[in-house]
């Protein structure tokens, strides 16, 4: 990803069984990457029912504000419907610096 990118990264969530975890299964997910925090619970992130994938968007003033070049921290964690929570890792994400600042 680069600084000033307007676009959403998606996510496949898997249960221990290696089913899909969908909005159904769930009260709330929160994702942060960086010190960036977005909860389903809030409505800013999706989970599309087509491709089992959640869809996670980010402005540009939001890839802006992470350092670059670099890499972002990203966790998940998932707050089932019975209340058990589970969080995991989700690597590190390559942040290219801009060279423009500006936003389009």
């Amino acid at each position: 990803m680069m600084q000033g990118d307007s676009r959403s990264l998606t996510v496949t969530i898997l249960n221990e069984d290696k089913t899909v975890v969908t909005a159904d299964d769930v009260s709330d997910v929160e994702f942060i990457f960086g010190h960036l925090r977005k909860t389903y619970k809030e409505g800013q992130v999706a989970f599309d029912p087509v491709s089992g994938k959640w869809a996670i968007p980010f402005s540009q003033q939001e890839t802006f504000s992470f350092q670059a070049p670099g890499y972002v921290n990203a966790q998940v964690r998932v707050k089932f419907a019975d209340g058990t929570l589970e969080g995991t890792s989700l690597g590190k994400i390559n942040m290219d610096k801009s060279m423009s600042k500006e936003v389009l």
